[in-house]
């Protein structure tokens, strides 16, 4: 496993990002700019042939999380009982149930962390707020603010020890006013760098979820207030990477970035403004995602740190089994281990996720732990061999 100059338990940060095709990725071929997510590529392995078991955001997340098919979700099995008509909607979640990555990783000392978009369901009661209210009224602000840490406290009961600059889901439709349903890329990347900070000295597991690329594709989205998240409106917007106010004209400046979109990215009801607008998204996610790999370079923890970069699903053929929906971006990094600028051609999953880190890191899960996955750590390594 681990050359002598690397640590024998590395950190492991899973970047787990929303609705991103694979079109929406440089090294794929995509007509983006995503210089570090490339850079991943040039440095690690780029998997052709990985999918997502369920491509729907909710299941997809809870097989990353659990290494389990999302039909053994306690909550879907609840909705779709024997004898139902099952639909792997936005149900599975790991909510309630006995095992997942995080919780174990922090039985085996890790200090296990979650940043961006949660979307495993909240279980806890919490106070309802207008669409038409003002975030920045202060009953309302306080009203946000206490909803927040009822959100942080029911996703630190699942395992994870520290959950930070979270969205319980998407951007729109889970309890904030109307005039606060706006990404901001630069407050979960700032989430991420404090929590790789204050964890340096220590064996550290992050998730980190940005809720880019996912819709709506709108230019409001980067033109929004900085300052606006889901814990309410911050005293000053996070500096931690390029300003979002010129991702917009780096692509348009960018002939590769504005090229005519094929009919794949204008499939499932893309227009020619949104593609251009999620091509933006993508690079918007890109320049966090470099910030944190700046970030482990500066700390001189990128040796020992494994980096595992993919998405829960595409945005086209979403809810089938179509490559648009079901075909991700996976890539892997770990340098002194897995060979720089390699590809590999086979076939692995996202249930494939936990099980590979549990091999990794030389950690047996608990006895009544199912696992439907199987690691692909020889991939990673070049040492033996990986079976289905």
């Amino acid at each position: 496993m681990p050359e002598d100059d690397t640590r024998d338990t590395p950190n492991v940060l899973v970047i787990y990002t929303d609705d991103q095709p694979q079109e929406w990725v440089g090294c794929y071929g995509g007509d983006v700019l995503t210089p570090n997510i490339d850079r991943l590529a040039e440095e690690g392995v780029r998997f052709d042939r990985y999918y997502a078991s369920s491509p729907v955001c909710s299941p997809s997340r809870y097989s990353a999380l659990s290494g389990r098919y999302a039909s053994r979700s306690r909550r879907f099995q609840g909705d779709c009982p024997p004898g139902s008509h099952p639909n792997i909607g936005w149900s599975p979640g790991i909510r309630g149930e006995p095992h997942n990555v995080a919780a174990t990783l922090s039985e085996n000392g890790y200090t296990t962390g979650i940043v961006g978009k949660w979307h495993q369901g909240i279980d806890a009661e919490t106070e309802d707020i207008d669409p038409d209210a003002d975030g920045r009224d202060p009953d309302v602000a306080e009203t946000i603010e206490s909803n927040y840490r009822t959100y942080v406290e029911e996703i630190e009961a699942c395992g994870f020890d520290e959950a930070r600059s979270i969205f319980t889901r998407n951007v729109f439709g889970f309890g904030l006013p109307e005039s606060m349903e706006y990404h901001n890329m630069e407050w979960v990347t700032q989430g991420a760098l404090e929590f790789i900070e204050e964890n340096q000295d220590d064996p550290f597991f992050l998730y980190m979820a940005p809720t880019l690329p996912h819709d709506p594709w709108e230019r409001g989205q980067l033109e929004a207030d900085p300052r606006i998240t889901p814990s309410g409106y911050l005293d000053e917007p996070p500096d931690v990477q390029p300003p979002r106010e010129n991702v917009l004209e780096r692509v348009e400046n960018s002939e590769r970035a504005t090229r005519e979109p094929g009919e794949a990215e204008l499939a499932g009801f893309m227009t020619e403004e949104k593609v251009q607008v999620g091509r933006a998204f993508a690079s918007w996610l890109d320049d966090g995602v470099g910030a944190v790999l700046d970030r482990l370079d500066e700390l001189g923890l990128a040796e020992d740190t494994l980096v595992i970069f993919t998405s829960d699903h595409g945005n086209r053929g979403k809810f089938t089994c179509y490559d648009g929906g079901a075909r991700q971006p996976c890539i892997a990094r770990w340098p002194g281990v897995i060979e720089p600028g390699t590809t590999c051609d086979d076939l692995v999953s996202n249930v494939d996720l936990a099980p590979t880190i549990f091999d990794v890191l030389g950690i047996d899960p608990p006895a009544d732990y199912h696992v439907d996955g199987r690691s692909f750590a020889p991939l990673l390594t070049g040492e033996g061999s990986y079976e289905r």
